[in-house]
């Protein structure tokens, strides 16, 4: 079987997934849009004026087209009049080749052909809406019974990843982070010092694979993830990353297929990846620059690039793991990379331990202020910090630091007009004020940047929002182990979802915001009704249980209780008392009876509840049939408003009687009103 053979079985496949007859000769029905961005013209023809744009973001349920009629071009150009159900009432046109089957998994081939087929440079937000499709829960059953579609799900993902890198100067966007650290176990973070790098875990890899491993596209998932990360990621300062982070999906691949179509390729690339090291010097390279180097500026310069990999500690542990994959592989196949391993070994070997001293000490260079004992590792704790070239508030600035940026200070802090600021020589002549930084990589440190964002006012948008939420939440760029440690700052993290949550609905989300939301199931739930996500009760719920014995849990379930609660109970008693008061401040006063917010969970409650004795009391002597009737009717008092009340009662066993003496009262008089409107008024159905 020649190479070619894993692509045109994956376009056999594929070709087995056909679209149907065109939608239109079906009558009217529903379709999919084939493609992200879709004008829809007022005529079919294309010159006719648009009279929308149809976005995809990612979202099987709201982006469905209902399709009309049909009707051809001039140029032969078979069209379909539809409209976005149920947001848009109006037809407009677009040809019928970019309308697809409704909920169908053609159509999610046919999606994710056309953009895997469109040039570089596509959007980030384009990649992440085809991969939420495929994630999403129309599709997500067929997409995992199939090998065709796993493998487009993988390729999706791996592009997405590619447009998700930011460069080493570029402000990473916080949108981006946050819907990575929301993938979980399908993404990884390759341990490279230089930047921040994303592939496709091999945890994920191995389960598409494990599930798909009798069929004959089993062998290309594996070699195409591992392909596409011997091409495109640079580890060029970390042994780690390429000898732990990339070459562990190469030798997954051999492991599997020691015999396999891609057994050269694979070893190959990998000798390529050990090529790339230090900025294309190569591994081999930067080390026999290292072996003699002669001791002037320039060979010590050559030693540290040596040195800077950490091949001792880090390199020759990691070459035996990688060596001991191959033992299956062809000793002929294997030969280029064993070589090359062996090359290095022995360049290592050779290479000296450490340069001679320096024969006069270096030049003392920076501040005239002499530098403290003992350096401190600092972080920003407010967004946009000005560097200020003196310690003062009127001083010039420079550098604007970002949130949550570290760096280390040499010097002793002075203090100038009764503030204190601090000292960062990494950008030169740099003055911070002390009250925006803090000891980097502490529980102060990320409070103190929550505490910031909470109580300043500052204007909520999703991209602010999300760079202080990946400070607290994420695992990779932000602090997510302190947080899980500490009571107060898995509260604040709760908080800041919520608030970030806050800053888009359905309506104007765009593909990133909805694909980070809709992954963090765990935490975040979709309300249909209002359009909008909220924070999970279960999450305050976990976060409450984790840290019952800390002074800080009242203040979880106080924010358990206190947050939204979105319900549709139109009028049924039961409906309400349960999800706005049972279910919420019952969950408070039964663990904290004699709690900091006893009284306030009571008064809101009575709030909650006092308008259906209004209503009883309305219906009193009512007339059959008319609205006050009607309206008590609706509330269900019997049997389930009855037995609610009767839960909620015993809720209050423990509170002290002068604390729960108003909703006590305010039960009371349901109950002598419900026994009232049923011996007089019209009887319940």
């Amino acid at each position: 079987m020649n190479r070619s053979t894993p692509f045109i079985l994956l376009a056999a496949a594929a070709a087995a997934l056909v679209l149907p007859n065109p939608l239109a000769a079906q009558g009217e029905t529903y379709g999919t849009l084939l493609s992200l961005h879709v004008p829809c013209r007022e005529a079919p023809s294309h010159a006719a004026s648009v009279v929308s744009v149809f976005r995809q973001t990612g979202d099987a349920y709201r982006e469905t087209v209902s399709v009309r009629d049909s009707a051809m071009d001039a140029a032969g150009t078979s069209w379909v009049s539809v409209r976005r159900t149920p947001y848009m009432p109006r037809l407009c046109w677009v040809p019928e080749a970019l309308v697809g089957p409704w909920r169908e998994p053609e159509s999610l081939l046919a999606m994710a052909d056309r953009l895997l087929a469109s040039p570089d440079g596509r959007p980030l937000e384009d990649w992440v809406a085809v991969y939420s499709y495929f994630r999403h829960r129309v599709y997500r059953e067929a997409v995992d019974a199939s090998p065709v579609l796993s493998l487009r799900r993988l390729e999706v993902l791996m592009r997405a990843l590619e447009a998700a890198q930011p460069s080493p100067a570029e402000d990473p966007d916080p949108r981006a982070l946050a819907w990575l650290e929301s993938l979980g176990a399908d993404v990884e973070a390759l341990p490279d010092r230089a930047r921040l790098q994303w592939v496709v875990g091999r945890g994920s890899v191995d389960s598409l694979y494990e599930a798909h491993r009798d069929d004959p596209l089993a062998e290309e998932i594996l070699w195409r993830s591992a392909s596409q990360i011997l091409q495109r990621v640079d580890c060029g300062l970390s042994v780690p990353c390429v000898f732990d982070g990339v070459l562990p999906h190469a030798a997954r691949y051999w492991r599997s297929f020691p015999d396999g179509r891609f057994v050269d390729q694979a070893i190959s690339a990998s000798v390529s990846m050990l090529r790339r090291v230090q900025f294309e010097s190569g591994l081999l390279g930067t080390c026999e620059a290292a072996r003699t180097p002669g001791w002037d500026a320039m060979g010590r310069a050559r030693w540290e690039r040596w040195d800077e990999l950490a091949w001792q500690t880090e390199g020759r542990p990691a070459v035996r793991r990688l060596l001991a994959t191959l033992s299956e592989v062809g000793e002929e196949n294997k030969a280029p990379l064993v070589d090359y391993i062996n090359r290095v070994e022995r360049c290592a070997s050779e290479v000296p331990a450490q340069p001679p001293p320096d024969e006069e000490p270096a030049a003392v260079r920076g501040e005239a202020s002499v530098p403290s004992s003992e350096s401190r590792e600092m972080a920003i704790t407010a967004p946009g910090v000005l560097c200020r070239f003196e310690p003062s508030r009127t001083a010039r600035g420079g550098t604007v630091l970002r949130l949550d940026e570290h760096f280390t200070t040499e010097y002793p802090d002075t203090v100038a007009a009764g503030e204190t600021w601090v000292s960062a020589s990494r950008w030169g002549r740099c003055w911070i004020p002390g009250a925006a930084t803090a000891p980097a990589h502490t529980h102060d440190h990320v409070l103190a940047i929550a505490d910031r964002f909470l109580t300043s006012g500052e204007g909520r948008t999703p991209d602010h929002s999300l760079r202080v939420y990946n400070v607290l939440g994420s695992r990779v760029g932000g602090h997510r182990e302190i947080v899980d440690t500490s009571a107060i700052l898995s509260l604040r993290r709760l908080q800041i979802l919520g608030e970030a949550l806050k800053t888009f609905h359905s309506e104007n989300a765009d593909a990133l915001l909805r694909g980070w939301a809709d992954q963090l199931v765990d935490d975040v739930y979709y309300w249909s009704i209002g359009s909008a996500w909220y924070v999970r009760d279960e999450a305050f719920e976990r976060a409450y249980e984790e840290h019952r014995e800390s002074p800080d849990a009242e203040e979880i379930l106080w924010e358990l209780v206190t947050g939204p609660s979105p319900h549709d109970c139109e009028g049924d008693f039961a409906c309400t008392a349960r999800a706005g008061v049972r279910d919420k401040f019952a969950r408070y006063w039964t663990d904290y009876p004699r709690g900091r917010y006893v009284g306030q969970a009571i008064t809101i409650s009575v709030a909650r509840l006092g308008g259906f004795l209004q209503t009883c009391n309305a219906a009193r002597g009512a007339a059959p049939g008319s609205r006050d009737a009607f309206r008590w009717e609706r509330a269900y008092w019997e049997p389930r408003g009855a037995e609610m009340a009767a839960e909620i009662r015993a809720t209050l066993a423990e509170v002290p009687p002068s604390e729960g003496e108003p909703l006590t009262t305010l039960l009371d008089g349901l109950e002598a009103c419900a026994a009232a409107v049923g011996s007089t008024g019209p009887s319940l159905k």
